[in-house]
């Protein structure tokens, strides 16, 4: 199932990326998409693709919050999914929250650094036997590596990362639990990460083996997949991570981005399998189960509202259930 959808979007299932060129309009913020984009897998990439999304990133990272001073707009996102991504986690918004904030930091990339290319993914399932191996790590052609354990740690589970084009920059915000909830607090630090080892480490794998994501695909209803997705799947690459990618402020770790795009290509895998049925299927609780345990549970509905927190303007969940819309236009 999962191969059979795969082939098709990789052998010409989809147009490829058009778009007017930055010299035809003098503000990016004009571009046009005249077809619709389809999000590549890391590895798919051509080298100068490659290289031009991670200059997107790193000029995120040099340009100024729109929100703190002395932070950077790269640091806006940590800060926003650390305040009100924590509502949608545990909650039917889950996927439909991640795929509109990935679709502003990907706005982002276009509108203020002139990346003219799309969101990329990592699919775990080539790595599964073996996550450090993955050239997602490489110092050259990837985000760097693990961090350097002879360092002193300026975060729980992680050490600074020293190699790569992310080596010795500085993060803004750290979100640590209260509890019932999230606090953000300021304070800088060097990108960490601090890989899971052992038996622990091979348990993560086995959760995102090929095996296991056919059964996440085979899922008969939108609450179903989302219990698998964001507990078995999802929360996999956290915990394998660990350091910043350990906390609500996880976009500190720019493998994030391709994290959640997995995550919203499995979403659309899913629905891509029975498209009339599946297209508004949404169903779960509305509020975050466990920062709300103790209350009423409310149904989600298609007319909930989401929230970004000031970044982008919030829309309405029906909005975000096709990737086919004038707002998104994508496919995988």
């Amino acid at each position: 199932m999962l191969k059979a959808l795969t082939d098709r979007n990789r052998h010409g299932g989809y147009q490829p990326l058009a778009r007017l060129s930055l010299e035809e309009s003098s503000d990016p913020k004009n571009i046009l998409y005249l077809t619709e984009r389809r999000r590549k897998e890391w590895r798919a990439l051509e080298p100068s693709e490659q290289q031009q999304y991670i200059d997107g990133v790193l000029c995120l990272m040099r340009k100024p919050s729109i929100s703190t001073t002395g932070s950077t707009r790269y640091d806006d996102f940590a800060s926003l999914h650390a305040t009100v991504g924590p509502m949608t986690h545990y909650a039917a918004s889950f996927l439909p929250w991640h795929r509109y904030f990935t679709h502003t930091f990907e706005k982002a990339l276009a509108e203020e650094c002139r990346f003219s290319g799309t969101l990329v993914y990592w699919d775990w399932t080539l790595d599964a036997s073996n996550f450090t191996a993955s050239p997602i790590w490489n110092s050259d052609t990837g985000f760097g590596g693990n961090g350097d354990p002879n360092l002193e740690p300026q975060m729980p589970r992680g050490n600074c990362v020293v190699d790569g084009p992310f080596a010795n920059t500085t993060r803004t915000w750290q979100s640590d639990s209260n509890g019932h909830g999230f606090n953000l607090r300021h304070s800088p630090h060097c990108l960490s990460r601090g890989f899971l080892t052992g038996e622990k480490a091979e348990q993560l794998q086995s959760r995102v083996s090929p095996a296991a994501l056919q059964r996440l695909l085979g899922q008969s209803s939108y609450g179903k997949l989302l219990d698998e997705v964001e507990i078995q799947t999802h929360n996999v690459i956290p915990q394998f991570v660990r350091g910043d990618f350990y906390r609500m402020t996880a976009p500190n770790d720019p493998v994030f981005y391709l994290h959640h795009t997995q995550v919203d290509r499995l979403w659309w895998l899913w629905q891509q399998q029975d498209l009339e049925a599946r297209i508004n299927q949404y169903e779960g609780p509305k509020n975050n189960m466990r920062i709300f345990k103790n209350m009423t549970q409310v149904e989600a509905s298609l007319e909930d509202i989401v929230e970004m927190g000031g970044f982008a303007d919030d829309i309405l969940v029906r909005d975000l259930m096709s990737t086919q819309s004038d707002l998104l236009c994508y496919s995988y």
